[in-house]
């Protein structure tokens, strides 16, 4: 029998080295990130600041390489006698055995202190062996558990306590500032495995001020409302079968392209399965108003409009979008009536997408102002006209800014000139 209690370990030589070359690699990607990204000014600082600890750290790790002093690594047990093996750097110095049958207690004594310094924290374990022999001079060793990346902190303990089995009369005492490392420790001592997640939460609770409890509970419950919802996305919508069919002749409108025949044939399909559907009838209009078949794509459109009020049925499968369907439609109506010239009607639906605020079509100004402008009203449509000059000098003086740019549709120095030549028809009257 050879069971084998590590007690410490220090970094090799291989692990300084694969680790040095990790943190140059992170202090490069940094500095790459700083030096060619815009970030702010705040940001640039935490950038920093983990620099100085990665450069920071570079030196602890090599004094722990060169370290020469010796540490008690570790307990080897036999069927006879356990064996105290000590080392200098991660070579071993000397060892010292000791029959089991002259040992009358092996006793540890390990202190935990948890060290709080803002939102940081650390842990100091110090231990100190005491082996009682019947015969010959007793055995006391204190050593500190000092923190490196290989071993942990006062993980040590449970290695300790899994082997205490196999070390003759062992005695453990754990004394610590925090209840929560104390207990979490008892609790394996007495029951052989780690502590309950929830039964460590209740011991930590114990001693969080108010204010911090709130600060958990409401983390808590976006981690737990961010899992629904990821859980929730990647369940398939609760579809009929009916629906499904339905929504799959929609589709299939869209893969006919430009063949019109096509697509009204997959939408007939659907609407012998569904026929009071918003976007169906929209759909209709749409594939009508390519076609320049202008009174039939409004009729349709119209008949789309009392089915606006509840969820189209098409976007149900996108459980997350409810679908423009209204917008679309009024977009759609605006333009057959404009085609029309039928100014009044294209004016109240323009007059639909601008009020609703939900809805960024911001050619609807310069479309309506052109209404307006048949219609003879000028004032209003000079208004509608230099909220679209507003609009444009917004995109040229923002473009760059991703994500204005993907909310707006692309305007040019020649569009701006179009609005100026509007504006000036207007000043005429």
């Amino acid at each position: 029998m050879n069971n084998r209690i590590k007690i410490k370990s220090q970094i090799s030589l291989w692990q300084f080295i694969i680790t040095s070359i990790i943190l140059f690699g992170l202090i490069g990607g940094l500095l790459y990130f700083i030096f060619t990204q815009d970030v702010s000014h705040r940001t640039s600082a935490d950038v920093w600041g983990i620099i100085a600890f990665i450069i920071f750290v570079i030196p602890v790790l090599y004094s722990n390489l060169i370290n020469k002093t010796e540490y008690l690594s570790d307990i080897h047990v036999y069927d006879n006698e356990i064996v105290l093996t000590y080392k200098i750097r991660d070579k071993v110095s000397r060892t010292i055995p000791i029959e089991k049958n002259n040992i009358q207690k092996f006793k540890v004594n390990a202190n935990i202190e948890l060290t709080k310094n803002g939102k940081y924290a650390t842990t100091n374990v110090s231990y100190k062996f005491f082996i009682d022999l019947i015969e010959g001079q007793d055995v006391s060793i204190s050593q500190l558990a000092d923190l490196t990346l290989i071993e942990g902190n006062y993980k040590f303990l449970y290695r300790l306590i899994d082997g205490s089995k196999y070390l003759p009369n062992f005695e453990l005492n754990i004394s610590s500032n925090s209840e929560a490392i104390k207990a979490e420790l008892e609790y394996y001592q007495r029951f052989g495995k780690k502590i309950p997640f929830w039964t460590k939460a209740k011991i930590e609770a114990k001693n969080t001020p108010i204010i911090s409890k709130i600060l958990l509970l409401i983390a808590f419950s976006g981690m737990i409302f961010c899992f629904a919802g990821m859980i929730y996305i990647s369940l398939p919508p609760l579809l009929s079968t009916s629906e499904k069919n339905y929504i799959t002749h929609i589709d299939n409108s869209y893969d006919c392209n430009r063949n019109y025949s096509c697509a009204l044939s997959e939408l007939d399909k659907a609407r012998n399965i569904i026929s009071q559907d918003a976007y169906l009838y929209y759909r209709y209009a749409y594939i009508y108003e390519r076609k320049k078949e202008y009174q039939t794509a409004i009729n349709y459109a119209n008949m789309a409009i009392p089915y606006l009020k509840k969820k189209d049925i098409y976007h149900k499968k996108y459980k997350f979008l409810n679908g423009d369907t209204d917008g679309y439609l009024y977009l759609l109506l605006g333009d057959c009536y404009k085609k029309q010239e039928n100014w009044q009607k294209a004016i109240e639906a323009y007059s639909y997408i601008i009020n609703n605020k939900k809805y960024k079509y911001d050619d609807s100004y310069f479309e309506r102002g052109q209404a307006y402008y048949h219609l003879g009203e000028y004032i209003k449509a000079k208004q509608d006209f230099l909220k679209h000059k507003e609009i444009i000098l917004n995109y040229l003086e923002y473009q760059s800014n991703a994500e204005y740019k993907a909310k707006y549709p692309t305007y040019t120095n020649k569009h701006l000139g179009n609005i100026h030549l509007w504006i000036k028809a207007c000043d005429k009257y």
